[in-house]
């Protein structure tokens, strides 16, 4: 439990979280043959680039710190 509040805490869950819920609703919209809002088009854009970037970020610097 107490890792799930340190993910908490660096927004590791809560960006995870909205990554799923926005990508969802875009392939919900897409299945429904509804058309996806700009808006939703480009916050789901951004909370992915957000969460995959810091991804990325920790990654990188785990293996700076390796070498």
């Amino acid at each position: 439990m107490e890792r799930f509040w340190q993910l908490l805490e660096k927004s590791t869950i809560t960006s995870g979280a909205l990554a799923v819920m926005l990508v969802g609703s875009m392939c919900y919209l897409a299945i429904i043959g509804q058309p996806i809002p700009d808006l939703l088009t480009v916050s789901t854009s951004t909370i992915l680039g957000f969460f995959f970037g810091s991804k990325v970020e920790r990654s990188y610097r785990a293996n700076a710190q390796e070498v």
